[in-house]
């Protein structure tokens, strides 16, 4: 189980990496929202982003937990431990744990022979288990392909406002008819800006966004390889808690 600890450093490095980068950068990022006329999709986005890389973190801790708290277990059988100390310590362990309601099946079929339809309640707990890390992380994965979908309406938003204000710049030009040619001149000058800053809405709603979504991309992968070796775990030290040689015995002999 201490493998899965190794898993801090994958999660804690890309974590560290947005901080330091953040704090670096920091009076560019300011910059870029504070010029933007709309920077409320960037808030999201860095909302967003705060929130995904405390989740991560949070998952590698909670796997970390149920592996303990199975360790604690497994050692408690190895070591002897009477019926009532062991069902002592799985009332310790919370309804939060996907780890509680195994432990609890492989305590009650402990010690029997198992049958077909015992092995197969096992086997359909350990799926169960399976399935259940992988659900934990479709808000994360919501969350990564959110970070892209508001950049992109970022970049709607800010094309289209740069779109509007270019039809206004164009339609200064219509002044220089009536002879102002100075005037038509200070109103592109002044004009040219509005677009750039719809502009500076597009890119910079749209590169937040595709740097969030990769933070948990990379985020995801070490959270994922965590969750398998746990669950790989399981189905390794399950075997010097049950007994099924009785059970193959005994469907040997019957053949």
């Amino acid at each position: 189980m201490k493998r899965l600890q190794r898993y801090y450093l994958f999660v804690g490095i890309p974590v560290l990496a947005v901080v330091l980068g953040t704090i670096l950068f920091f009076d560019a990022i300011a910059s870029t929202v504070q010029g933007n006329p709309h920077p409320q999709i960037n808030y999201i986005i860095f909302a967003l982003i705060v929130a995904g890389c405390y989740q991560m973190t949070m998952h590698v801790v909670r796997i970390n937990r149920e592996a303990r708290h199975f360790y604690i277990y497994r050692k408690a059988v190895r070591n002897g431990a009477s019926k009532e100390e062991i069902e002592s310590l799985l009332e310790g362990v919370t309804r939060q744990y996907d780890v509680e309601l195994l432990m609890q099946l492989i305590e009650e079929l402990r010690g029997q022979s198992l049958s077909s339809v015992q092995h197969s309640a096992i086997e359909a707990e350990l799926e169960r288990f399976g399935a259940r890390q992988n659900r934990r992380l479709m808000l994360s994965n919501f969350m990564s392909g959110m970070m892209v979908g508001m950049g992109l309406l970022g970049t709607f938003i800010g094309l289209l406002g740069a779109l509007e204000e270019i039809g206004k710049l164009i339609s200064a030009f219509t002044m220089v008819e009536s002879g102002n040619a100075s005037a038509a001149v200070r109103t592109l000058v002044d004009r040219l800006s509005s677009p750039m800053k719809s502009m500076g809405v597009a890119f910079s709603a749209s590169l937040f966004g595709v740097l969030g979504s990769l933070v948990m991309s990379v985020l995801m992968v070490g959270v994922k390889r965590c969750a398998s070796e746990l669950v790989g775990a399981m189905h390794s030290r399950l075997v010097y808690l049950t007994d099924f040689s009785a059970h193959g015995e005994t469907s040997s002999q019957s053949d």
